[in-house]
């Protein structure tokens, strides 16, 4: 038996009949996306604790049973996505970021995020979404970084919380972004165009953007943290 949907902050209960002749209950083993929570639960009702999840994660919950019976899983509500709206599909690949939705509210948001370092969602960028309730399809040209790339989508309603797609992913396999300073200290060149950001020492950002070139001849003397492609390198300005 499979259910899936999204977790919502609530756990699932399941009935679990006694068979006389076998001396033994119903359920075998609980699987919640493929990690084994529970083995032979001996009671007639148990729950399945999903609490350790984050909100909204994608849930798939599996129940291998005995064949001369079936547990009945009380509250499948609890994991059922909100009415209306479900993603499609959510991808990326070297040329484009794309997802397809159906069910849309009249007014919402996408907002494009990736997975840095830390474990954490850093956001990238924001589309307004089309409002339809068909098949809505999206595609927008990536700024991935060098090595893996980790990226999910929040889509926010106008009067409702958000909605996540699962996590997808790229690997980017070119060389990474290198960068140099002129001898005058007024420009650093970067081999590609990426986004960037630059801190000073008590990492207060000074500036920020996307492209191969930065201008540094208004910064002050002194060392800074160049951050490009989720690492930071460390330069002096003269």
């Amino acid at each position: 038996m499979v259910i899936s949907g999204v977790y919502q902050g609530k756990n699932l209960y399941i009935q679990n009949p006694f068979l006389p002749t076998d001396k033994t209950f119903c359920t075998q083993e609980v699987f919640v996306n493929d990690r084994q929570v529970l083995v032979q639960p001996k009671t007639s009702a148990f729950k399945v604790d999903l609490s350790y999840l984050q909100l909204h994660d994608i849930v798939v919950v599996r129940i291998i049973y005995h064949d001369d019976c079936r547990p009945r899983i009380v509250n499948p509500q609890v994991l059922k996505p909100k009415d209306g709206f479900r993603f499609l599909y959510a991808e990326a690949d070297n040329q484009s970021i794309s997802w397809a939705t159906e069910g849309e509210y009249a007014a919402g948001e996408f907002h494009i995020e990736r997975l840095n370092k830390n474990g954490e969602w850093d956001w990238l960028r924001t589309v307004s979404g089309k409002g339809v309730a068909d098949n809505s399809q999206y595609n927008l040209v990536p700024n991935h970084v060098h090595g893996e790339n980790n990226y999910r989508l929040k889509y926010e309603p106008a009067e409702d919380g958000p909605i996540y797609s699962v996590k997808f992913s790229f690997s980017l396999t070119s060389d990474p972004v290198n960068f140099e300073i002129d001898e005058k200290s007024t420009k650093i060149t970067l081999s590609r165009s990426a986004p960037y950001t630059i801190t000073d020492i008590n990492d207060r950002k000074v500036k920020e953007g996307q492209g191969d070139e930065i201008y540094i001849g208004d910064l002050k003397v002194g060392g800074y943290y160049l951050t490009i492609e989720n690492r930071s390198e460390r330069f002096i300005k003269r």
